[in-house]
């Protein structure tokens, strides 16, 4: 009787020989793609920081050009210098009321002697003060503005904004004849820092200012509410030893540590924005890369598939898109400028004392005009028309992207709005949006409207 052909250990040789055969030059590239795939997420993970802290020092601009905007309004009104101290004080204390973060405003003669004083923790008759040497009335004598004196009201950051009140009727017409100051509370930044950088994670941001390294705002609010909070002279003189406005890279400490840090000056300001990581946190995705594809290319072909797309899964995090409709609604105003409608976030809300355009998120199902319709309806008790979209823009936060769409809006009727999740409404002409404090995501909304429909 003939031998039984082998035919089956034949196979399994030839099949062992071809996943070797195979493997080998995959082995070769899979771990050089490794070293590639690790350069390119160092460098995306810097780019990341780069951008977080370019975008917060504009927000930080933003949020304090925003009052001394208010302050130049303010004195900007006519005869405003002329005014009697009771006139002059209704001012005053509405502004008090509108913008809550401003603590105290003083009105200043040209020689420095304080007329009038009102402040939140002031008494009715508060004692007067004289500033005939102080950095604020100088500068805003010769400049015409100020913003700085950084100190702290018990544990709480502020900042000195003043502006030049300037006498019409006095030769030359134009001169200041004084001083409009707010002490302005900085709170408002570790609140938005905070929502960008969770104190859970271990990412970490600071505003600093960079001459001295005191702590304007943080991430951490224990980091920033303390009687001496200021960034480590070691990480200071890393960040003001640097030339260009904006950068970043990784940087070791001398207790050991290692970081990834990004800085960006703010405009006009002695301010810098300032976003670190531990670099081992940092560079975790490319090391556990590394490991896991070694490990891949010891099993069995079999498990190729699905440990690459196991592999692809965890270095491709889906990005959640949410849809977010708003409502731009227009009217003439008295003056003949056009005039939009916001909407000031309520206390129980993130953003909380923040302006808006109203609307709200869209259903999976729901079209943008219907879930606008329905959000009018839920916030501001009114029917509406929504029209042709206007502006469209998205905004990234860390663990999904906002695509605002703006559509054209006619309300049932312009005013008595029963809010649910807002403080107030207002119309509010469409080229003084940016003096208002506004949601991030709605500062280029308001910078495409002044352009479109400015009068």
């Amino acid at each position: 009787m003939a031998p039984p052909v082998r035919r089956g250990k034949l196979a399994y040789k030839m099949l062992g020989w071809f996943l070797l055969i195979s493997l080998a030059p995959m082995g070769v590239v899979g771990y050089h793609l490794v070293g590639i795939s690790q350069s390119s997420l160092r460098k995306a993970t810097l780019s990341m920081q780069k951008t977080l802290a370019a975008g917060f020092a504009d927000t930080a601009y933003k949020y304090v050009t925003t009052y001394r905007n208010v302050l130049a309004e303010t004195a900007g009104i006519e005869e405003f210098a002329a005014m009697n101290p009771a006139r002059q004080q209704q001012y005053l204390n509405r502004i008090l009321q509108v913008h809550l973060a401003i603590l105290e405003l003083s009105v200043c003669n040209a020689q420095g002697a304080e007329q009038l004083r009102v402040g939140r923790l002031l008494g009715a008759a508060p004692p007067l003060r004289n500033f005939e040497n102080e950095e604020f009335l100088i500068a805003a004598l010769r400049r015409g503005q100020y913003i700085g004196k950084l100190e702290r009201q018990g544990i709480y950051p502020t900042a000195t904004i003043a502006v030049a009140v300037a006498d019409q009727k006095a030769p030359p017409p134009g001169k200041p004849a004084g001083v409009l100051m707010a002490r302005v509370s900085l709170n408002g930044l570790t609140s938005m820092l905070g929502m960008e950088f969770p104190a859970t994670g271990k990412s970490a941001a600071a505003v600093v200012d960079k001459r001295d390294g005191f702590l304007i705002a943080h991430s951490d609010p224990k980091e920033v509410f303390k009687s001496d909070a200021r960034l480590s002279d070691e990480e200071l003189k890393i960040i003001t030893t640097q030339t260009a406005p904006e950068g970043g890279g990784e940087m070791s400490l001398s207790d050991g540590r290692r970081l990834v840090g990004a800085y960006a000056d703010v405009r006009d300001l002695d301010w810098v924005v300032y976003v670190k990581q531990p670099a081992e946190y940092a560079y975790q995705g490319a090391v556990e890369m590394r490991k896991q594809v070694l490990e891949y290319l010891a099993l069995a072909v079999v498990f190729i598939v699905m440990l690459s797309l196991a592999a692809a899964n965890y270095i491709a995090q889906p990005i959640r898109l949410l849809r977010v409709a708003a409502a731009i609604v227009r009217r003439a105003g008295a003056d003949g400028r056009t005039e939009v409608l916001v909407a000031r976030r309520s206390g129980e809300r993130s953003l909380a004392g923040f302006w808006e355009f109203p609307g709200g998120k869209a259903d999976r199902h729901e079209s943008l005009e219907q879930a606008l319709v329905r959000e009018l309806r839920e916030e501001l008790g009114v029917d509406s028309s929504p029209g042709e979209p206007l502006i469209v823009v998205e905004h990234a936060y860390e663990d999904r992207t906002v695509r605002l769409t703006c559509l054209d809006t006619t309300l049932g009727r312009a005013d008595g709005f029963v809010l649910t999740a807002h403080s107030e409404t207002r119309w509010v002409p469409v080229d003084e949006l940016d003096r208002l404090p506004l949601c991030p995501a709605d500062y280029p909304v308001a910078d495409r409207l002044a352009g479109r429909f400015r009068d």
